[in-house]
């Protein structure tokens, strides 16, 4: 088969006029997320910063261009990061077939002087796996691989949230919730 340049230009083409109408029509590989330049640097805080969870969540903010910094103007605070098991089907002779598992997370967004300015949300995802009772180590790793997608899915939806919202959106809720706390001020101060 012979190449030529007029084939090898037309392909080109397709090739750029392919890519930019996906761009155009909002076309974005999985995980990534554009967040308002508002929220383009920001404090992360958890219930224990060395956790994995933790290092999964700044990873991903980071792989999103989201810097993290303690000098950013917005927190995004881990509230609680829960995991549950619980059994979820029995075999024949009464012993646990299937486990759920199921992540859940509480979070909000705080402005620098710590005042919550939106949320808190909840982020949830669950699975079942099967329980293997002649294999503990096989169930255990399956739990593992399990917990870390559950992770991923929470990070997600976390990420998610935060890309819904706009810079008018963070103004908004910062000036209502300030609003909102002068005037509790205001109320409890003596006549």
């Amino acid at each position: 088969m012979r190449i030529t340049l007029n084939n090898l230009l037309g392909k080109a083409l397709i090739t750029v006029m392919a890519a930019t109408l996906m761009t155009g029509c909002g076309f974005q590989l999985r995980g990534l997320v554009e967040v308002a330049p508002l929220l383009s640097t920001l404090k992360v805080t958890t219930p224990d910063n060395y956790s994995q969870f933790s290092r999964k969540l700044v990873h991903s903010l980071e792989a999103n261009n989201i810097s993290v910094s303690d000098q950013a103007p917005y927190t995004l605070k881990v509230l609680s990061n829960e995991q549950e098991r619980k059994v979820a089907s029995f075999s024949g002779n009464a012993q646990a077939a299937e486990y759920r598992v199921r992540l859940t997370n509480k979070y909000q967004l705080e402005n620098r002087s710590g005042l919550v300015i939106i949320g808190p949300f909840k982020a949830q995802a669950e699975r079942v796996f099967l329980h293997e009772p002649n294999n503990a180590a096989a169930s255990a790793s399956e739990e593992r691989l399990i917990t870390e997608e559950l992770d991923k899915d929470i990070i997600r939806q976390i990420q998610l949230r935060l890309a819904a919202l706009s810079n008018t959106d963070i103004e908004n809720a910062e000036a209502e919730a300030e609003a909102k706390k002068l005037a509790e001020e205001k109320k409890k101060q003596p006549l």
